[in-house]
């Protein structure tokens, strides 16, 4: 399963939630085909990745807690038009 889309901008909103370990959420990553696409510091942490060449890109959200634990998210893929 994954995601066509049709413009050049693709807004990127992962649902980041704490476990039962009371840390919190500080930085979400967003990396794409070996890149980093941009780093959102405030939650709710999402991100407009602008002028996105047409293709397919495996999207993940790399998540960091405030006592340095990261957690990555399953990769989803997007085909841009």
């Amino acid at each position: 399963m994954g995601l066509t889309v049709g413009g050049r901008a693709v807004a990127l909103d992962p649902a980041a939630a704490q476990g039962e370990a009371m840390v919190t959420v500080v930085q979400v990553e967003f990396p794409a085909n070996g890149g980093l696409v941009g780093t959102d510091t405030v939650a709710p942490f999402s991100l407009e990745w602008q002028n996105v060449p047409a293709g397919s890109y495996p999207l993940t959200a790399k998540a960091t807690d405030n006592d340095g634990g990261v957690k990555t998210s399953a990769g989803v893929p997007i085909t841009v038009q």
